[in-house]
């Protein structure tokens, strides 16, 4: 195969800094890095190409990562990429790898390791699955592999450097059109604009883990959208909150699940949807179950409150009561007083 273009980078050390080689390097011992020195444990060669790490900026569907070169691999991926090791140390003697992968171009790349290399599983045996890597724009994880038998078999782990996109990456989709998938794996923030009625899809949590969502829904310039939410997200009281819908107003809205998105949690945070929702009851039958204010008005009618806690105070002057059956101002009466089969009604003028 044609290797892809790669460079090499020394690594410069100041006097103010330091690196740690191994247990045989004592405080303050000199060490010679060149690939010619002696390894001050052993008495023997160090590894040749021990400081250099070998950059691979533009991965191809195929890479063979070669031992001899060097024990560093920084390679960014721009595909899905099949990697192949060779020219791994002698059995009986340790080989170690030590690769960073960062996600170039748009993101989203997976790595096909080879079937030789052995992956920890969750009671910490070998026999586990590949690792998953962060796929965001940017994300880098470390991976080390380890073999003391010629390259008969690999032990791999894996690490993150950084999620990137995971915790401070935004997603801005302009238009979201009828559906738009929401990837908590790409990015912990979106930004969608709604051009029309939209059902939103969340993916991308891993189970046993906390996952968290900021959601910023935009109405466009024409507003009146909506927006269905996934039967997963569980809400304050079970109320489903409803959104600002005038031209260019913004919700925002978080959630959190811990079970790899069967429960999202859901919290408005801003915009209408935040406002708190009030039921409003007429003996005990709902009128409204999303009231977000009350207006007292009328002669003798005054609220009061203390913090949160209001009172509504009614005077006894203002004790009438007011039927309105289709005009447009209803007649009041101090006094209403029903028969007792419901027939007629007695009352006094106000």
């Amino acid at each position: 195969m044609v290797r892809p273009t790669q460079e090499r980078a020394v690594l410069a050390l100041t006097e103010a800094q330091s690196i740690s080689i191994g247990d045989g390097v004592e405080s303050g011992e000199d060490v010679d890095l060149d690939g010619g020195g002696t390894n001050p444990d052993s008495g023997g060669p160090t590894p040749p190409n021990a400081e250099v790490v070998e950059v691979v900026s533009d991965s191809t569907d195929a890479l063979t990562i070669d031992f001899s070169e060097s024990n560093w691999w920084d390679i960014t991926l721009t595909a899905d990429c099949t990697f192949a090791f060779t020219n791994p140390p002698p059995s009986g003697t340790v080989g170690l790898l030590h690769i960073i992968l960062r996600q170039g171009g748009v993101g989203g790349w997976t790595v096909a390791w080879p079937a030789e290399v052995q992956w920890p599983d969750t009671d910490g045996t070998s026999g586990g699955p590949s690792p998953t890597l962060f796929t965001a724009v940017g994300a880098r994880d470390f991976v080390e592999i380890i073999t003391e038998d010629g390259g008969v078999s690999y032990g791999g782990s894996i690490g993150i450097l950084s999620a990137s996109g995971n915790d401070t990456s935004l997603v801005t989709v302009a238009a979201t059109g009828a559906t738009e998938t929401v990837d908590v794996s790409v990015a912990r923030t979106y930004d969608l604009t709604l051009d029309t009625n939209c059902t939103l899809t969340l993916t991308g949590a891993v189970n046993a883990e906390a996952w968290f969502l900021t959601l910023l829904l935009r109405q466009d310039a024409t507003g009146s959208r909506l927006v269905t939410w996934p039967g997963s997200v569980v809400w304050p009281n079970a109320v489903t909150p409803t959104l600002a819908t005038a031209a260019s107003s913004v919700d925002v809205f978080e959630l959190f699940t811990v079970d790899g998105g069967t429960v999202w949690f859901g919290f408005p945070t801003a915009g209408a949807a935040a406002a708190a929702a009030l039921t409003v009851k007429d003996e005990g039958v709902t009128l409204d179950s999303n009231v977000s204010s009350l207006d007292f008005v009328g002669a003798g009618v005054t609220a009061t409150n203390v913090s949160h806690a209001v009172t509504v105070t009614i005077s006894s002057a203002a004790s009438h009561i007011l039927i309105a059956d289709g005009h447009a101002t209803p007649f009041a009466f101090n006094d209403l007083l029903q028969m007792d089969d419901g027939s007629d009604f007695m009352w006094s003028d106000p």
